[in-house]
Formats: C-alpha cells, structure tokens, sequence
C-alpha cells in the first residue's frame, strides 16, 4: 500500500504568503510517498515519491562476496550501490553513461555514498557471505536525487530483509542454529551409551578389563540411574526440540550437507559398534545359541562408514555455505586426489613393498584431507593474506583426522603377529627384529603371584630393548591374567606377551609390531588443538548483541 509522508498543518497550495512556488514554508519538506514491491524479480523494492522527484531503488542478494573479501578473510557480507538518471528523467535529455563508456563523476560519486550509507546502519555480521546490490534509478528530477536515493534504498534494503526471512532465505544467525536440536539429540545419545557401557560391565554383563568392580546390586543401582537420566533427557528433548526447529535451507552440495552426511555415517558406525557389542547378549538371551561377534564384523562395517566419511571430507573442505559452488573447485579437487593416490602408492609399496587391497584406499583418502586442507591457507600464503585462527583450527584439525586415517590404515595392514614356542637362549625374528628369550623368574605383588619373562630384542645386532611381560595369578579372584609388555621404537609398537608353560622349560610367546600405532594418540591431540584454535577465534570470542535492520523517515504524519 502507498505510504504517504508529509509535515502536519501543511498550509494550502494557494498560500500567496508563502516564498515557496508550491506553498510550502521554508522549514517544510516535499511530500514523502513510497510504494514498495514495485519490482517483481528484485528481493526489496520501492519507489519514493519526493515531491517531484521520482525514484526506483531494487535490491538483489547474491550468495557471493567481493573476492577483496574472501582474499582479505573480512567477516561477514558486503553492501554495494549503483545510481543513474534516466535519459527523460530532467527536461533536456540526459545522455546515458553506457553510451559514454564511463560513469560520469556525479553519478559515481552518488552510489558511493548511497552504499556508504546503507552500510553505516546494516550489522553487516549478521547477512553472511552475502553482497546487497541496490540499484537507484532516477524515473523523474526535481532536485534532491541523492538523499531520495538514499533514503529509498534504505527502505528497499529493509524490505529485501524482510523477504529473505518470509521464503527461509535464512541469515547466518538462522545457519548458526541449523543443526542445534540434531547436536542435542547427539549430546544426549552419546551420554546415554557411556552410561550403558557402565552398566553393563560394572554389572558384570560384560566379561571385560574394567568388570575388577563388578557388583550386580551396584549394576541395578546404575541401570537405575540409566533409566531416569536418559528418560529425563529424552523428555525433555521430546518437549523443547521443536523451539529449536530452524528454517534455514541449504543445497545439497552445500557445507551443511557434508556436515550433516558426515554426522549421519559416524552414527552409523557407532551403530555398528553397539550391535556387534550387544549381539552376543541378545542372542544368548533369547537362547538363540552362542555368536562371537570380532573382527571379521567390526572391520568391514566399519569401513562402509569410515571410506565415505573421508572421501566426504575432502569434498566438502571446498564447499560454500548454503550454496555448494563446488563446479568452481573441480579440477582442484581432481588434482589433488590424482596427487594423494600417487602419493599413497608410493607409501604403501615405496616403503613398506605390500599391503591389503584396500590398503591404498585408506592411504589416499587420508593424503587426500591432507592435500584438501592445505589448498585455502597455502593460497592465502602465497597472497600474503592472514590467516584467521578458524582456518587455521579448521586447517590443523583435518591434519590430526588424516593423520589418524593414515595411522590406522598402516596398523591394520601392516600388523605383524607370530606366536612361538621359546625356551631359554632360544631366538626368533620378526619385522626386522631378533628377541631373544632370556628365561623366566617368580614374582609376588600385593594381590598376585606372577611368573616374569625376560626378552632381549636387537635390530641388525644393535640392541634395542628389553621386554618383561608377565603372567599373573590374582589370590581372592582367582584370575589369570596377561601383563604384556610394550616399547615404542621408530614409531612402531613392539608387544610382547608371555603364554602358558608349554613343558620342558618352553613357553608360549605371542610377538607384534604395530607401526604408527602411537601416532593415533598423537592425532587425537592434534584435533584437540584444532578444535582450541577454531574456538578461540575473535568472531566466537566477541559477543554481538542482535540488532534489528530499520529503514524509516521522521518527517511528519503518516497517512495512506
């Protein structure tokens, strides 16, 4: 509906006291009238009436920012204006820039301070990675073309707003809460399966290292304790979820849909996990016989989760907010996948001449995140730009979860194990090491008494340590239990652990070499530190107060 603007008590045209022509005095303003929604296509849109003066302001949003932006790491969007006067807009014809090849300096020097303008009263934090174009076009000039442009755009500006939040065209403050109820849901599940690990070993339920507490009446006192904790979460998630419903959209090839796909396969493979825990249970419950559930079941679907989880991960490195763009990053994500399998062919036959078959997948896609991740600050780098601290955090995250993949590729194909039946001053060798079986002595402990071996392990006859693996007996409990003894050398495990009394002064002696096996710890550090970093980024640490976008003219009454 046109909104008329005008000063009350506004005397007659025909006043002949006034010194205006038109009757106004002279501390009276035009007559302000807007009509919004004049342009169908644009995101906002008006026209203002300014007595005479006629002029259209549109607003389009763009999913995009100025590269300075992207180049410079500025936060949040970008508002940018262009002013003309149409050629019947003044008595003599007015002849359009275009035509001239340049802008004229009045035109440019007016969408220079319209945009100045509407971005000294927009958070420009809160529209994203976002640019607000506005285009002011002069229908009619009767002088004051500037501050009608200016004063339109800010209306259209605050119309376009509007619009974004009718058709879910969400702002980052609406991307910032898009997944708060799946993260609480994820919160509580996760609570909720600690508790249950608990329970079923403290209850003795679970044979396990941990059961040394077992006590039923202390398990019926947890499984108690399980049930109101998770009952109260869950009822409370069930009656305050849906205050937490967000109406953000996002594109499928968007960084959310990696967040959220990638979230989806890590519950999967937790899944996977409790199902194979509680098989055994379930189905001795139900008598349905005695099932083993051990790697030949964790490791396959495991993997079914964990392969696409990395591949997803590479990709979505290169993805945009909202919208994916991920056409623009084709041949950077080709070439550095071409890289990381070169890479990873090299590793896995170049150093260790073997493997499993899918033991170059792992390796690729792990050299693949690291490749992935390097690609944005290698570029700001070589720019000379900075570096926030969120890429950075982001950045050295993805190198500890690669470095968690290669690790744990390498240990699972390249685990050496030999069992071997040694009796004193016998020797044997395994992945490049000798051990030497030294003997066996009687030991007592506070609880135990124990039987402790003596294994002397050298490398190309240069020694390298000296193993002591243990074979206990627990009085009140009467169990027997495996000490294994470890050392870390050039970055592989060495375990060795003393079996049982095979006669004749033999005893059974189980060997294996894990390599990169300490490297798994360290990349849970690394992630650690990724995570601190991204945290403590000034964007997180410096607290906005929300603001409202308002465009409006103080000149008098309002009247439709």
């Amino acid at each position: 509906m046109p909104v008329r603007l005008s000063a009350p008590n506004a005397p007659a045209a025909t006043d002949n006291t006034s010194p205006r022509a038109d009757g106004r005095r002279p501390d009276q303003l035009r007559p302000i009238r807007f009509q919004n929604h004049i342009a169908p296509y644009a995101s906002g849109s008006t026209l203002i009436e300014w007595g005479n003066t006629r002029v259209i302001c549109g607003v389009t949003v763009e999913e995009t920012v100025p590269r300075w932006m992207k180049e410079q790491n500025v936060a949040g969007g970008w508002i940018t204006a262009e002013y003309s006067m149409l050629p019947y807009s003044t008595p003599q014809r007015k002849q359009r820039d275009i035509s001239k090849g340049k802008i004229d300096g009045r035109s440019q020097e007016i969408q220079r301070l319209i945009g100045r303008s509407v971005r000294a009263v927009v958070d420009r934090a809160a529209l994203g990675e976002r640019t607000v174009r506005i285009d002011c076009d002069v229908l009619q000039a009767d002088g004051g073309t500037r501050c009608a442009s200016i004063t339109g755009a800010c209306v259209a500006v605050a119309d376009a707003i509007l619009w974004c939040q009718a058709n879910k065209f969400a702002l980052p403050t609406d991307k910032r809460g898009l997944f708060k109820s799946w993260t609480l849901l994820l919160a509580i599940l996760a609570f909720s399966m600690s508790m249950l690990g608990t329970f079923l070993v403290r209850s003795g339920v679970l044979v396990s290292v941990h059961s040394f507490a077992a006590d039923p009446s202390r398990g019926i006192f947890i499984l108690a304790f399980l049930i109101v904790m998770i009952g109260g979460a869950l009822s409370l998630y069930a009656w305050r979820a849906p205050l937490l419903k967000s109406t953000a959209g996002f594109e499928l090839g968007a960084r959310e849909s990696f967040l959220l796909f990638n979230n989806v396969l890590l519950v999967i493979a937790a899944a996977t996990v409790f199902a194979g825990t509680l098989a055994p249970l379930i189905s001795d419950a139900l008598k349905l016989g005695t099932v083993s559930v051990g790697p030949p079941y964790f490791n396959p679907t495991f993997m079914l989760s964990m392969l696409p989880l990395l591949a997803l991960l590479s990709v979505g490195i290169h993805s945009n907010w909202k919208r994916g763009r991920l056409k623009d990053k084709q041949r950077t994500l080709l070439y550095t996948l071409v890289a990381a399998a070169v890479l990873a062919c090299g590793v896995v036959f170049g150093i260790y001449s073997h493997g499993r078959m899918l033991t170059p997948v792992g390796a690729t896609l792990a050299l693949w995140i690291v490749l992935a991740s390097l690609v944005d600050p290698i570029d700001r780098w070589r720019r000379g730009l900075s570096l926030s601290r969120a890429v950075v955090g982001m950045t050295v995250a993805h190198l500890g979860l690669a470095l968690a993949a290669l690790a744990l590729t390498t240990v699972q194909s390249f685990t050496i194990e030999k069992d071997v039946a040694l009796a004193p001053g016998a020797s044997t060798s395994a992945g490049g090491y000798e051990f030497r079986f030294d003997g066996v002595r009687p030991l007592e402990g506070p609880n135990y008494d124990a039987v402790g071996a003596t294994i002397s392990v050298t490398r190309n006859g240069a020694p390298v340590t000296v193993l002591k693996p243990e074979k206990r007996h627990y009085w009140v409990q009467g169990n027997d239990k495996t000490v294994t003894n470890i050392e870390m050398h050039r970055g592989a495990n060495i375990l060795v652990a003393l079996g049982d009394d095979l006669g004749a002064g033999r005893w059974s002696v189980r060997i294996q070499i894990r390599p990169l096996v300490s490297f798994i710890w360290l990349a849970a550090l690394v992630m650690a530190i990724g995570g601190a970093l991204a945290a403590s980024d000034r964007r997180y640490r410096t607290a906005r107060a929300p603001e409202a976008v308002s465009a409006g003219v103080a000149t008098g009454d309002a009247t439709p």
